[in-house]
């Protein structure tokens, strides 16, 4: 086997992958029902949390601080949330 054959091997593999993984997280996206985005956006939804994650980064080099925000700010809506999901919200 040639260099450029175990290239193509290996991409085909990794794309192979890759989409197996898309098929099986459409398949438990669409049949679960505890997260309306993930149900009503397969795959793209999961994502949400990684943006979300990734927010903090951002606001603070580039957009507003997380109490800057208007009508409600960062700390707010977080603790809003926690209280919807009967999490720990006492601040």
């Amino acid at each position: 086997m040639t260099s450029l054959e175990v290239f193509v091997a290996a991409f085909i593999l990794i794309v192979g992958s890759l989409l197996l993984w898309a098929v099986v997280a459409y398949i438990l996206d669409v049949t679960q029902t505890r997260h309306a985005i993930r149900r009503n956006y397969p795959v793209i939804g999961r994502f949400r949390y990684f943006f979300e994650h990734l927010g903090e980064f951002f606001r603070q080099y580039f957009f507003a601080m997380d109490r800057e925000e208007l009508p409600f700010n960062r700390a707010e809506r977080s603790w809003v949330y926690r209280a919807a999901k009967d999490l720990n919200n006492t601040v």
